[in-house]
């Protein structure tokens, strides 16, 4: 889930950011800021067709994030 432990922040724009190549930075108490300059992050899950419809309507940032991944059945 999406800023789940933070309740709010950045994730979506990080998975954003990754997917256009970008660099992204973490921030950790125990141990500082962390730069990654080439980010990958492989996503593999499944969802029943009904949902992923809900999953695209409910999204009230109309980013293209849901867009940008690769659907397979």
């Amino acid at each position: 889930s999406h800023n789940q432990y933070k309740g709010s922040g950045s994730d979506r724009q990080n998975y954003m950011s990754m997917w256009n190549g970008g660099a992204i930075k973490s921030g950790r108490v125990s141990s500082g800021w962390r730069y990654v300059e080439r980010p990958v992050a492989p996503v593999i899950g499944g969802i029943q067709p009904a949902k992923l419809h809900a999953l695209a309507d409910e999204v009230n940032e109309q980013d293209g994030l849901v867009e940008r991944f690769i659907m397979l059945w």
